[in-house]
């Protein structure tokens, strides 16, 4: 299905990598070793630096206490940039829950502006997006 050389990610053990669909910019990929599992992300035909716009944010929402998940790592990988990340499983929606993510997102516009990354001009694929 994907011709890609997955033995080049820095992963050790890797025993099964499934397509994950929903994506529509970049190919989405569980990838299951001995004891840990990651979900990457690959761009095809594009440089390392593809991701840097989305490892900044990350990031700057990290150290805002904004739940992310962890970055394990980034590069090529046979000419396509790829970003490699702790996979979160899907979880059950409780009335909880919803109060958390919604305390999480309030967090997140209260700092926005702290963060100096939203709402600037940034390239990712073939177009720009400026904002002017």
């Amino acid at each position: 299905m994907y011709n890609f050389d997955y033995s080049k990610l820095p992963i050790k053990n890797i025993q099964k990598i499934f397509p994950i669909a929903g994506g529509y910019v970049n190919l989405s990929f569980s990838v299951d070793a001995s004891n840990k599992k990651y979900f990457l992300k690959l761009q095809p035909n594009t440089k390392s630096n593809f991701f840097d716009y989305e490892l900044s944010s990350l990031k700057e929402l990290t150290d805002k206490n904004i739940p992310v998940p962890q970055i394990i790592n980034k590069g090529e990988l046979d000419n396509n940039s790829f970003l490699l990340l702790e996979f979160i499983e899907n979880g059950h929606a409780y009335p909880e829950s919803y109060r958390k993510l919604g305390k999480i997102v309030a967090n997140m516009h209260k700092n926005i502006n702290s963060l100096n990354l939203f709402g600037f001009s940034h390239n990712f694929g073939s177009v720009a997006k400026l904002n002017l």
